[in-house]
């Protein structure tokens, strides 16, 4: 098995077959608080539809239950592990390659065995498609098993995203197959098995997300007017519909007590003075929860006309981040006002609004086409969320209190960044980062995303420049882009 480079982070004139863990600096990144707190054991996992470079609704993002740590453990002690995944990395590597050069096919889960990554890839010696999950020690970056399962027959490719774990190992994921559309694949990390692929019965239906709800897995799929959630065994065997909705457009689940929020962004197309949400929340018997109607709830933001909210339309689809923790669900997105701020709402076990919050200087006023794409980090002993978003600057921040004025830069060599959905001329010349999604676990936080460097031959970019990265989000660990100015491959 490949081991570990064990080195300085800021130096990455690298390989991308390789591992970079280092102990965290001090003085770095200094208003970051350091006496973090355990973390929370009614952590959050959810099934929306996050960041992606495909359009609204179509690659769901994983997320990973929190593990309870003892009281007296103390803080998590961050590693700063920096992996980078891709065929290279892999015990053949000229056997295989990825078949849309990194797009959104891999996908990234934790848990008390380490972190896993999942991909398709496809095998130049049978030209046919494998699934590969790949798991690696957070703290010495060591790769400890690499599954190989065969998925189709020759020419088949697939594009695999959506990657959910159960405690015991079982794990599902979303999988598009090219004729037979999105399903979901179900299997376990111990099983030398193929998964078992999972669809609904009716052709017209794909599947959208997949969930665990700590009981059972739950399989969310749409027909473009219904959504539906299914739930199923570890197997991939039918348990039931569970909830079935005209309304809803995305869904995210609290596998510490099973409840399910099925969500939709409103605005003033549907009628309303400004932007909002409408919401139901449900137990794991489909019930709705005491204070929240079976229909949902709209809930609009306060009116006010000098808010930088006010009569904005809110973004949509993937572009709206949401995500579980602690029993609420938090939703992020961007408000077309002429403030273009971000609002954040913090929406109760109930379905209710409790707070939300106002998130102004990310995005241009001027720059009218540009969508932050947002993503919501847990942060254990915070009574809010951080909030990771690529700026008008370019710049890729994390903002530990959602306040624009105290943010912090992902990568310290300051690369312009772009996110494939917009089409920008200046794409070719800057660093992408497609699929950004956060996982965690003992109180620990890790970003996945893949990393496109320039220069760009064509779009998307080849497999020789890009790579799928996961590096560690704590107080003193910091990170340079992959940036190959010289062309010659990472």
């Amino acid at each position: 098995m490949p081991t570990a480079l064990t080195r300085t982070c800021a130096s990455l004139a690298l390989l991308w077959a390789t591992a970079c863990v280092q102990d965290p600096a001090p003085g770095l990144d200094p208003a970051e608080p350091t006496d973090a707190a355990p973390a929370p054991t009614d952590a959050a996992l959810d099934m929306v539809d996050d960041l992606s470079d495909d359009p609204p609704d179509t690659n769901p993002p994983d997320a990973a239950p929190l593990d309870a740590a003892p009281l007296d453990a103390g803080p998590p002690v961050p590693r700063c592990t920096d992996l980078r995944f891709g065929p290279t990395t892999m015990t053949e590597p000229d056997r295989w390659s990825v078949v849309r050069p990194w797009g959104n096919n891999a996908a990234l889960a934790v848990d008390a065995r380490g972190l896993h990554i999942a991909s398709d890839m496809l095998d130049h010696h049978t030209d046919t498609m494998w699934q590969v999950i790949a798991t690696y020690d957070p703290d010495t970056g060591e790769r400890t098993a690499e599954r190989l399962y065969p998925l189709d027959e020759p020419g088949t490719y697939r594009m695999t995203s959506g990657f959910t774990l159960a405690p015991g190992g079982a794990y599902a994921m979303r999988s598009s197959h090219p004729e037979r559309g999105p399903a979901a694949l179900f299997g376990h990390l111990d099983d030398p098995a193929p998964p078992t692929e999972w669809s609904p019965r009716a052709s017209t239906w794909s599947v959208q997300g997949v969930a665990w709800d700590g009981e059972s897995f739950l399989a969310r799929t749409s027909n473009g007017r219904l959504q539906r959630i299914a739930r199923l065994d570890d197997t991939g065997a039918e348990l039931g519909d569970y909830l079935t909705a005209s309304w809803a457009s995305r869904a995210a689940v609290d596998p510490s007590t099973g409840h399910v929020f099925q969500f939709a962004m409103v605005g003033p197309r549907d009628g309303y003075d400004g932007p909002g949400v409408r919401v139901a929340v449900h137990d794991r018997e489909g019930a709705p929860v005491p204070g929240s109607p079976p229909e949902g709830t709209i809930i609009e933001l306060p009116p006010d006309p000098d808010a930088p909210y006010a009569a904005g339309e809110p973004e949509r689809g993937s572009d709206a981040a949401a995500r579980v923790i602690g029993g609420r669900l938090y939703i992020s997105t961007l408000v077309h006002s002429p403030e273009r701020p971000i609002v954040t709402m913090q929406i109760g076990p109930d379905g209710q609004l409790e707070r939300h919050w106002i998130t102004e200087g990310a995005v241009d006023p001027d720059d009218p086409y540009f969508v932050p794409t947002p993503t919501l980090i847990a942060q254990p002993g915070a009574d809010t969320p951080a909030l990771m978003v690529l700026g008008s600057d370019r710049q890729l921040w994390v903002l530990p209190t959602l306040d624009w004025t105290d943010r912090r830069r992902l990568f310290a060599d300051e690369p312009e960044i772009c996110d494939p959905n917009p089409v920008d001329d200046w794409c070719d010349e800057a660093t992408r980062l497609v699929g950004r999604r956060a996982v965690q676990f003992g109180g620990r936080t890790w970003l996945g995303f893949v990393e496109y460097t320039p220069p760009h031959p064509g779009y998307p970019s080849g497999p020789s420049n890009s790579v799928y990265r996961v590096i560690e989000r704590a107080p003193g660990c910091a990170y340079e882009s992959l940036r190959d100015p010289d062309g010659d491959g990472l």
